[in-house]
């Protein structure tokens, strides 16, 4: 009888589709939760889960930011309040504008807030002694997926993809 009242414990994990993020970075304000991995990023293409969701929808799987098109040093990765994360990035070794620039010598502060809206503020500051120009560009990646496509579930009726465009 016992048994019987825990069949829970026996049926098939119909969730268990998506790796782990125990090590993920959640922060979240009502409705929207944006889940990095540690250090911040949203792989495009993650198993993981990972995106910025409104309700039960995930508007971001992927969100990556480049230095001069590398992926930067991480030095330091936090989500402090559970509304918000910080990042301390830096720039990896090569030439800039004719100088040879050293890791770590151009720190880039991310940090970001959910409140009504996701918002991310970037700030820089140049450690050479010679100015360095640098390109910072961001790679985003949207499926609009319900979360239990995310976990898993195929859905019953799919839409088609639409092929992104911008004009003006």
């Amino acid at each position: 009888m016992a048994n019987q009242d825990r069949r829970w414990e026996y049926a098939p994990d119909t969730h268990g589709l998506i790796d782990d993020i125990s090590t993920a970075l959640v922060c979240r304000e009502g409705h929207l939760y944006l889940v990095t991995d540690a250090d911040g990023f949203i792989p495009s293409g993650n198993s993981r889960g990972l995106g910025f969701y409104s309700g039960d929808t995930r508007h971001l799987s992927g969100y990556e930011l480049l230095l001069n098109g590398e992926d930067p040093h991480v030095f330091m990765s936090a989500g402090p309040s559970g509304f918000s994360q910080e990042q301390v990035l830096g720039n990896r070794s090569g030439t800039y504008d004719g100088n040879q620039v050293s890791p770590g010598t151009i720190e880039m502060v991310r940090q970001r807030f959910i409140s009504g809206h996701l918002r991310e503020n970037l700030a820089g500051t140049n450690h050479n002694a010679f100015d360095v120009e640098i390109i910072v560009s961001y790679r985003f990646q949207a499926d609009f997926a319900d979360i239990f496509e995310v976990r898993g579930h195929v859905p019953q009726h799919p839409g088609e993809p639409i092929e992104p465009s911008a004009s003006g």
